[in-house]
């Protein structure tokens, strides 16, 4: 095989350069250039041009040159192909023939010797059509449910088809008018013919493997459906959501699968390829406002740090967006400065060609930038954002801090608190922590924190706090979030309660007992009172803090009784106790037994409705 043409013969085709490329064409045979996909692909540009009869006569000289040389598979199905290419040229027709007869294999010179009989160009595309009908192919047919493999082929009987479980035969004709080839990969026919294969696709190429499964449901599949097809042996139910974790990633980059939704998305097969970049932006072109185009933006960098190729220009494009959003002064102002903090991970992926042009000075100097938790989505952009401001506003970053801190989510509450207080900022934190617990209705989030901190010791700064004074707080914000009507408590409040009781009840209500342990008797009394009608805890939560006050605190909760007092305990003398005794063990061992069997003897007198000695007996066992 020779070096490739200067220009290949698909490019010709592709620029309409019709005129040059019979001459490079020939030159290319004549220099035993095989690159079988590049001449299937400039015959295919022929075709398409309108000048299907070169087409045919270029690869009638290709067929023919090709059936004087040593033959292999990729020749054969070569030649299958520019039969169905060029089906008007005879010189093709019989070096193609030649090909196979060297390769040993009778079916497509039989098949083109019938071609040249038929007098009706529709029966001869009709059996023309048998050339796909391979050994070893696939094809579906109207008679049977299913797919088929082609088995053999004979000249005189036809083709030989197995569905798994009993053989059939089908001559030319009649294999002509049922049957349909189905691809190599067909799923259906790979499930019923070579599982293997798809088990090794699920490891190796997931993302082919739902193209697939896609093609083979008029491309269309639902989570819940996919899921199904590959519990038919491919993928067990126990690892498919392991093995979709790793193939979702590919599939929402596969320019021909189409992705609707995040957790149990529907998938459609495209007609047409869109690149994932191309799928980004028009979802941010769509996107109904700039946090949400952050946030996609955000998705896609996420993307290119799990092993993805990012593409310069889209970013770049990312980049100027950025700015865009970064620099509008009717942006929310966290939402301009989340994408300022993205522009830089942005900015930093390309370099020097970075779009720049934030006015960072007029960004830090706005006013709403503590409102970030309430206006960005989650904890990450909050921490985004936050340390973006902390690195460019040096004198503006405490102050905000401190208005965050409050309501920030999750672990973002120890980050704030820790920076303040390594940059001496004390009296900031001080002040934050009496606000929260002057006013816990406002600040759930804060409250939440301050209970971790000063029950866990998570942060040592804040051991000035009384964890049992906050969690007093806490156990009275959350009775009032169970007794408010449900309109009046937001769905981040009732998720933060149901936070709340996990806390309370993890490590085997560890922390909260020791809380209730170590509390004074003062506090141990108000505790009791916040737990004991709690509408905001469960009863095993109410039960476990009850237990452990008690054990500690029972005199300062229920007050100091003489032993006389005691309303359960019965003082009695030893021979008294003893008298008890025995005529406790006379009653269940002998006066019991004894009238159980009563019981059952005067059962035997007839209609217990009226037998004396049943219900006389049975009066006597509910004396005893």
């Amino acid at each position: 095989m020779t070096t490739a043409p200067a220009t290949s013969l698909t490019l010709l085709c592709a620029e309409k350069r019709y005129d040059e490329i019979e001459e490079k064409w020939m030159a290319a045979v004549e220099q035993g250039y095989r690159d079988l996909e590049d001449y299937r692909r400039a015959a295919l540009g022929l075709i398409e041009g309108g000048r299907g009869g070169t087409a045919s006569a270029l690869l009638g000289v290709l067929v023919d040159a090709m059936a004087g040389e040593d033959v292999d598979e990729e020749r054969v199905r070569f030649a299958e192909t520019a039969v169905r290419l060029g089906i008007i040229d005879s010189t093709v027709r019989s070096a193609a023939s030649r090909i196979h007869a060297k390769a040993g294999e009778t079916r497509l010179p039989a098949l083109l010797k019938i071609v040249e009989e038929k007098d009706s160009e529709t029966n001869r595309e009709r059996v023309l059509k048998c050339v796909d009908f391979a050994p070893g192919s696939f094809v579906d047919g109207t008679e049977r449910v299913g797919p088929e493999r082609v088995v053999s082929f004979d000249e005189s009987e036809g083709f030989t088809l197995d569905d798994g479980e009993s053989p059939r035969v089908l001559t030319v004709e009649a294999a002509a008018a049922e049957l349909t080839a189905l691809s190599d990969d067909n799923f259906r026919a790979l499930l019923r013919f070579d599982v293997d294969r798809l088990k090794q696709m699920a490891k190796d190429d997931p993302d082919g493997l739902v193209r697939c499964a896609l093609a083979a449901s008029n491309g269309r599949l639902e989570w819940p459906k996919l899921k199904k097809l590959m519990a038919r042996g491919v993928v067990a139910p126990n690892q498919f959501s392991r093995w979709w974790n790793k193939a979702k990633g590919l599939v929402e980059r596969d320019p021909m699968v189409q992705v609707y939704g995040d957790k149990e998305p529907i998938l459609i097969l495209r007609d047409d390829p869109i690149s994932h970049e191309e799928e980004m932006q028009s979802r941010i072109e769509r996107a109904e406002s700039a946090l949400e185009q952050v946030a996609l933006v955000l998705e896609y960098l996420a993307s290119v740090d799990q092993g993805h190729e990012a593409d310069r220009a889209f970013l770049t494009n990312c980049a100027e967006l950025l700015v865009t959003i970064a620099n509008d002064a009717t942006a929310d102002d966290p939402v301009s400065l989340l994408a300022a903090a993205v522009h830089a991970d942005v900015a930093e992926r390309l370099g020097d060609d970075a779009p720049g042009g934030i006015d960072v000075a007029a960004l830090v100097a706005r006013e709403q930038l503590g409102t970030a938790p309430q206006v960005l989505s989650d904890e990450d952009q909050v921490r985004r954002a936050l340390v973006w401001l902390k690195e460019n506003g040096e004198e503006a970053w405490p102050a905000v801090y401190a208005q965050v801190l409050p309501t920030a989510p999750g672990r973002l509450p120890d980050l704030l608190a820790r920076e303040l207080l390594t940059a001496g900022k004390t009296e900031l934190v001080v002040e934050v922590v009496q606000s929260i617990l002057a006013t816990p209705h406002r600040f759930g989030e804060g409250v939440f924190w301050l209970w971790k901190a000063s029950s866990t010791g998570t942060l040592e700064e804040l051991a000035f706090l009384d964890a049992g004074k906050v969690t007093l707080a806490m156990l009275r914000l959350m009775d009032s979030w169970a007794r408010s009507a449900k309109s009046q408590v937001t769905k981040e409040q009732k998720a933060l309660l149901t936070r709340m009781k996990s806390a309370l009840s993890a490590g085997n209500f560890k922390t909260a007992k020791t809380v209730c342990e170590e509390a004074n008797s003062a506090l141990a009394v108000q505790l009791h009172g916040a737990v004991k009608d709690n509408q905001g805890i469960t009863e095993v939560i109410r039960h476990q803090m009850t237990s452990a006050l008690m054990k500690v605190h029972s005199d300062a909760i229920m007050g100091t009784r003489e032993l006389w007092e005691e309303d359960d305990v019965i003082y009695v003398s030893p021979r008294g106790l003893k008298r008890r005794e025995k005529e406790f063990e006379q009653i269940v061992n002998e006066d019991m037994v004894k009238n159980s069997a009563a019981i059952g003897h005067a059962a035997d007198f007839g209609d217990l409705s009226e037998n004396a000695e049943f219900t006389a007996a049975l009066e006597q066992r509910d004396f005893l």
